[in-house]
């Protein structure tokens, strides 16, 4: 990516799952911005500036979805001259996990 570039990623969230958003890159490239859309409304779900940039968050899925994850980088502390070139690497790490069973059904018994 590049300072000011804005790019987006087209994904599927699975429902009853729990996700965890990690952007990663070198301190200099800091901010990242980014934002959760989702693909047919084009409501935003979530976005990292409302929550001073923060660079991960996690979330509860309840059904299939189809997003748009917008990653900018904003690098505020980022000078050209200290780097080789104008473009550098940012790192989405995208982890989920199936929502644990909680509260009781009809079947179980309370002890």
């Amino acid at each position: 990516m590049t300072k000011g570039q804005t790019t987006k990623y087209s994904l599927v969230l699975y429902g009853k799952k729990d996700y965890v958003i990690n952007m990663c890159a070198k301190e200099k490239l800091f901010p990242i911005h980014y934002r959760i859309i989702d693909a047919d409304t084009k409501e935003v779900f979530y976005d990292n500036e409302e929550d001073d940039y923060v660079e991960q968050v996690g979330f509860s899925n309840e059904q299939t979805r189809k997003i748009i994850l917008e990653v900018t980088m904003l690098a505020e502390k980022f000078k050209p001259k200290d780097m080789l070139d104008s473009r550098a690497c940012v790192g989405i790490l995208i982890l989920w996990r199936k929502m644990p069973k909680t509260g009781f059904t009809k079947d179980e018994e309370l002890d």
